[in-house]
C-alpha cells in the first residue's frame, strides 16, 4: 500500500529530496488525536531526476497528486483560454 507522502528538500544538500509519510497506524489507533497527524521522515531520498521520474510514474498510475515547487521568482497570473464559450 502506498502511504500518503510528502517530498521536501531538507538540509543543505543541493537537489536532494527527502520523503516524509503520514504514519497511518497512529491514525488508526487514535483517529481523533489530531496531534498524531505528524509526518515521519523515512530513509528514502531522491535527486531531481529520480523525484520527477517518480512523479511521472504516479501520474501514469492515476494516483492523486498535489505538487508545489517554491521558487525564488514570482510570476504574474497566466491568462487562461476559455474552454467553454457562451453563445
Amino acid at each position: 500500500m502506498l502511504l500518503p507522502q510528502v517530498w521536501k528538500r531538507l538540509g543543505e544538500a543541493e537537489g536532494v529530496w527527502s520523503q516524509l509519510v503520514v504514519p497511518l497506524e497512529s491514525r488508526r489507533c487514535a483517529p481523533r488525536d489530531f496531534k498524531a497527524l505528524a509526518l515521519a521522515l523515512t530513509d528514502e531520498e531522491e535527486g531531481p531526476e529520480g523525484l520527477f521520474a517518480r512523479l511521472l510514474e504516479y501520474d501514469r498510475e492515476n494516483f492523486l497528486l498535489a505538487c508545489s515547487i517554491a521558487g525564488e521568482e514570482v510570476r504574474g497570473a497566466r491568462r487562461r483560454r476559455r474552454s467553454l464559450q457562451v453563445l
